[in-house]
């Protein structure tokens, strides 16, 4: 049985202050033995198309996919939609809520899959991480 690593992430608002949380959660990477997955807000998108009447800066997408395969994490497909957050106004989409995982978590659970839900009270839709083998 592996041990399993669940980092709960919520990412500052400020790209400085972001990118310091990239190198601090690298370090939990690096340092932990066992499987990893980093879950939260990480109020960062990977490319353009995950945004949606919001202002995309190439440089921080940039960063965050540099800190991704620094920390050899890969994500599941999401369904369901794509964007986890919705403005209040209801006119500004952006997908900065994920679910990361080691290569090794992946391999273990390779069926499983990554849906986003409707959207409740917050902000931010929730996401559903699931194995249909085990339903």
């Amino acid at each position: 049985m592996n041990k399993i690593n669940v980092v709960n992430v919520y990412a500052p608002n400020d790209p400085v202050d972001r990118r310091a949380l990239w190198g601090e959660l690298l370090s939990v990477r690096k340092s932990v033995a066992g499987l990893c997955v980093f879950v939260g807000d990480f109020n960062e998108v990977r490319d353009t198309s995950k945004r949606l009447n919001s202002e995309f800066i190439a440089s921080n997408a940039e960063v965050f996919n540099r800190f991704i395969n620094y920390a050899e994490l890969c994500e599941y497909q999401m369904g369901g939609g794509s964007f986890t957050y919705v403005s209040d106004k209801g006119d500004k989409f952006s997908k900065i809520d994920r679910v990361l995982v080691c290569k090794d978590f992946k391999d273990c659970w390779p069926g499983a899959s990554l849906n986003v839900l409707p959207k409740g009270c917050s902000d931010h839709r929730p996401l559903l991480v699931g194995d249909p083998r085990l339903r």
